[in-house]
């Protein structure tokens, strides 16, 4: 069952990668984001498949499998794991839990780690209209 959960695991990553790519063309504004920062950022299970997103000077490239010397990486105990918090993004308890229990870890430099979290959460939300406007600045 775990191999199951593994291929979907390196297939959602996949669609991350892609995702990425169609916000930064979707929105000009995601991808200007990426010329603030030049990393390598690792999606991973502990004992199992990954894949890395690189940000260089604007661009963004990804592969599969594992970074030899990535700035950030996200693990996760395991892939069925890996699934429930990322396909649930809503679920803000399943990731503290995740969190609390070291099932789930982000590891690297603090503004690193936090602006690649961010990126993966902005593209969920980038395009979001929200509000009444009022008119007169309100």
């Amino acid at each position: 069952m775990e191999m199951i959960y593994s291929i979907a695991f390196r297939t959602m990553l996949l669609g991350v990668n892609f995702v990425m790519h169609f916000t930064a063309w979707r929105y000009p504004a995601y991808k200007e984001r990426f010329k603030e920062k030049n990393l390598v950022a690792q999606i991973r299970v502990k004992q199992g498949p990954g894949r890395y997103f690189i940000f260089k000077d604007g661009k963004l490239t990804s592969r599969d499998g594992i970074h030899s010397g990535p700035d950030v990486v996200i693990t996760f105990k395991t892939a069925r794991l890996a699934l429930n918090v990322i396909l649930r993004s809503g679920d803000q308890l399943g990731r503290i839990n995740a969190a609390k229990t070291f099932s789930m870890t982000l590891d690297g430099p603090q503004d690193k780690a936090l602006w690649f979290m961010f990126m993966l959460e902005q593209f969920q939300t980038i395009g979001w209209k929200y509000g009444v406007d009022a008119g007169a600045g309100e």
